[in-house]
């Protein structure tokens, strides 16, 4: 989840709406790959699942990639200015 957050940092610089729609789109691809089971482990952290591997303590890159895009969209439309109120700058 903290990968997420920090591979969404480029978004704050393009449109919001950018933010919107790669956020719709990776939740679906999430939803979509984590049906996915395979043999091989290499790709268990975009979320795949490895037959007879049963993970608790994980969270995949997808769909949290997309939860955190839509956490900057909403930033800007709810939150006056784009910030907090209590933010100091």
């Amino acid at each position: 989840m903290g990968a997420s957050i920090v591979l969404a940092a480029p978004f704050l610089w393009v449109n919001r709406w950018v933010s919107l729609a790669a956020g719709v789109l990776v939740i679906i691809a999430g939803n979509v790959v984590g049906k996915l089971v395979v043999t091989y482990p290499w790709l268990i952290w975009l979320g795949v699942k490895q037959a007879g591997v049963y993970m608790v303590d994980y969270y995949p890159i997808l769909p949290w990639y997309g939860i955190a895009l839509l956490g900057d969209f909403c930033r800007v439309h709810l939150l006056p200015g784009g910030r907090p109120p209590f933010y100091a700058a």
